[in-house]
């Protein structure tokens, strides 16, 4: 079985990861390295940059036997035929995960800072709220399609904050015993592109039309997935949008 794990940038993706990751190893289920080529080279995690039906099956092939955690940003460039028929025959799950655009942006203003300090090319455009904007919405629209097809669906300020709800939901998705500070001890240890990591930054790192500017731009997504936790808004996509390219 392969589970991926997608999420817009800067949305608690490495954390859902590594938590799904702890999950399977504290159940008895061991987290290789994927060899190059199956997963994207130059990654120190099992990361796939982007997605064919040809690259998904590989991925089937090489783990039976296995359940092995898979890392994306990308878009579901996939048959939603074989998608199905895979989920259908137990060999993949998907697991997304979406925050609040508000404290999003926030975050992504912040590695786009120390990217530029440290002269590295990722996230150094990410300069002002509108950089932050256009990709917020490209990204959301990736995975709100993989949502779509989710088996879990993981609301960042819910499963980084609330300790046990995390390693709960996704034992439970996984069919395996859940260990709450087994998962934390593994996690906590681990290196989770952890910022700030802090629920509702943008009360008081925005101002208010800051906020309520960005909150405009996703009403839907705040009022009914932020707010009310209505996952039913991923159940409206299409699995196969009509994508921007891979950057």
């Amino acid at each position: 079985m392969i589970v991926v794990s997608q999420g817009p940038t800067k949305s608690g993706t490495t954390l859902a990861f590594e938590m799904a990751c702890a999950t399977l190893e504290l159940n008895g289920w061991p987290q290789r390295t994927l060899p190059d080529g199956v997963v994207t080279e130059g990654h120190h995690i099992n990361f796939v940059h982007g997605w064919d039906d040809a690259a998904l099956l590989a991925l089937v092939e090489e783990t039976r036997g296995e359940r092995i955690v898979v890392k994306t940003h990308g878009p579901p460039d996939l048959s939603p035929a074989l998608v199905d028929r895979l989920i259908a025959a137990g060999e993949l799950r998907i697991h997304v995960v979406v925050r609040d655009p508000r404290d999003q942006v926030l975050s992504m203003l912040d590695a786009g800072r120390a990217a530029r300090a440290e002269g590295s090319a990722s996230f150094s455009r990410i300069e002002t709220i509108d950089d932050a904007l256009f990709q917020v919405h490209r990204q959301l629209a990736r995975t709100r399609a993989w949502g779509s097809r989710a088996s879990l669906r993981l609301v960042y300020d819910h499963f980084a904050f609330d300790r046990p709800s995390g390693p709960c939901l996704l034992a439970a998705d996984l069919g395996v015993a859940p260990d709450v500070d087994g998962v934390w001890a593994i996690v906590d240890g681990r290196f989770t592109q952890r910022n700030v990591a802090r629920p509702g930054r943008y009360r008081s790192e925005l101002e208010p039309a800051e906020a309520a500017r960005i909150a405009a731009e996703f009403p839907d997504l705040i009022a009914r997935v932020i707010e009310a936790g209505d996952l039913s808004w991923f159940d409206e996509a299409a699995f196969l949008d009509d994508q921007p390219p891979l950057p």
